[in-house]
């Protein structure tokens, strides 16, 4: 038999922590209370015992996954919660694990289905260098192909911070026969976002913003702020690229602007999608599209689970 002593600050918790690790494979032996002086507070220290096989099993194998999924990129506190919901009796073989973890990913990751007839409004935001502007422009496509040319789409760009972003956005306007209002002042928006209540479909570029620069948040709640039945759909455009620590930064960011979906753009650009995963578990957001290069208007596609998981297991 293997003794191990786990300390938490009450007994509940310590138990619920051999619990977590050992699941219903352990005997308790004995709790005590302990008063640290220095400190001046008290906490317990638990004493469980198992068989060795079993205390192998469980350390040695989930070890052994954990640093696979780390090296996928998927974070340490979101593998742990992972692992906490799943049932004790595959904690003990690596493949059932393995398995269990992957099928919890798919079963908790979100995706909006594509409906181009109940949104009418859609606004895109994110930092600087994730392609908003590419993103609209293949939606735009997307959509004028989707409704045909009866349809009518608009393009609308705050953006009057980034050198040639009016250009860009009018460039592709001009290829795809839409109409397209570069807007510089609130008012400005504000007349032009209510000439347009005919049409069927408008798309509104923003300026890039830094998880730090609040004047230019302040700015886009301001432009969001015009529709007063908050009929705008918030779409969030990240890098699959980004740092964990990074996204966490900017979801602090956006959140205030209440998002309602998550584009990830640049998805072929990297084999680690360990991190937006992590991201989307933890914020439970709705994911609708990814951009998979730089060809337009071809590069984009409905976010789906099958595809997100395939690019994320790869060889396991």
């Amino acid at each position: 038999m293997i003794k191990v002593t786990l300390v938490a600050p009450t007994p509940q918790e310590a138990y619920k922590l051999a619990y977590q690790k050992y699941r219903n494979n352990f005997k308790l032996l004995s709790a005590k209370q302990i008063y640290n002086e220095k400190k001046r507070e008290i906490s317990c220290e638990i004493v469980v015992a198992m068989s060795k096989k079993n205390f192998l099993n469980f350390d040695t194998i989930k070890e052994d996954i954990q640093t696979l999924f780390l090296q996928k990129g998927l974070t340490e506190e979101a593998f742990n919660t992972i692992v906490k919901s799943l049932d004790s009796a595959v904690l003990g073989n690596k493949e059932e694990l393995v398995t269990a973890i992957l099928q919890k990913i798919d079963t908790s990751l979100c995706i909006q289905d594509e409906n181009i007839t109940d949104t009418r409004v859609k606004i895109f935001v994110g930092p600087t260098g994730v392609g908003k502007t590419t993103t609209i422009a293949k939606l735009a496509s997307r959509y004028s192909s989707m409704m045909g040319k009866k349809e009518r789409i608009a393009l609308i760009n705050l953006d009057s911070f980034k050198v040639g972003a009016f250009e860009q956005l009018a460039h592709f306007a001009k290829l795809l026969h839409l109409q397209h209002f570069p807007i510089s002042t609130l008012q400005e928006f504000e007349e032009v976002y209510n000439s347009l209540i005919n049409y069927d479909m408008i798309l509104i570029d923003t300026t890039g913003i830094s998880p730090y620069d609040t004047k230019k948040l302040i700015k886009t709640v301001e432009y969001l702020g015009v529709d007063k039945r908050k009929n705008i759909e918030v779409n969030l455009v990240l890098s699959t690229t980004v740092k964990y620590e990074d996204i966490q930064a900017i979801h602090e960011t956006f959140s205030f602007l209440n998002i309602n979906t998550i584009i990830l753009s640049k998805f072929d650009e990297t084999k680690y999608f360990g991190t937006i995963i992590s991201y989307l578990l933890t914020h439970s957001l709705p994911l609708s599209y990814f951009t998979i290069g730089q060809n337009f208007p071809e590069d984009i596609r409905v976010a789906n689970k099958e595809y997100i998981l395939e690019q994320f297991i790869g060889e396991f």
